[in-house]
């Protein structure tokens, strides 16, 4: 008989946990969440869940960090290092061909770890940055 509550229990847990994971659900979606999140394009759906994967934001607060932009999604980039290495690229940080030969001296997983201070996130759908 134990063995059967014990069965029920971890059947709950597992259908609660497959709700709250990224993998959104749009059946057990509230109707104005699901108008929200359809209203967005597949980057910006991607993006909230990729907020809500490095977060504990609930649907409802990851859709208001993406509706108001504040947040960076780089789903194309899936480590802080890649990241860091693609800014230096991109000349954030000042023209790339101007640093020359140093652009071989940058240790990119140093400055990836340097960007997590600042907030940025590795999902497995891409990083993620809110502000």
């Amino acid at each position: 008989m134990t063995s059967g509550k014990r069965h029920a229990t971890t059947e709950a847990h597992h259908e609660k946990e497959e709700i709250s994971m990224a993998n959104l659900d749009r059946e057990n979606m509230a109707e104005d969440v699901k108008k929200r999140f359809d209203a967005l394009s597949e980057y910006e759906r991607q993006a909230v869940e990729a907020i809500m994967e490095a977060t504990d934001y609930s649907i409802e607060e990851a859709l208001d960090y993406v509706e108001r932009g504040d947040f960076e999604f780089y789903s194309e980039i899936f480590s802080l290092a890649d990241l860091a290495h693609t800014l230096v690229e991109e000349g954030y940080f000042g023209d790339p061909k101007a640093m020359g030969v140093l652009l071989d001296y940058v240790d990119y997983d140093w400055f990836g770890s340097d960007l997590r201070h600042d907030g940025y996130t590795e999902t497995s759908l891409g990083v993620v940055r809110v502000f």
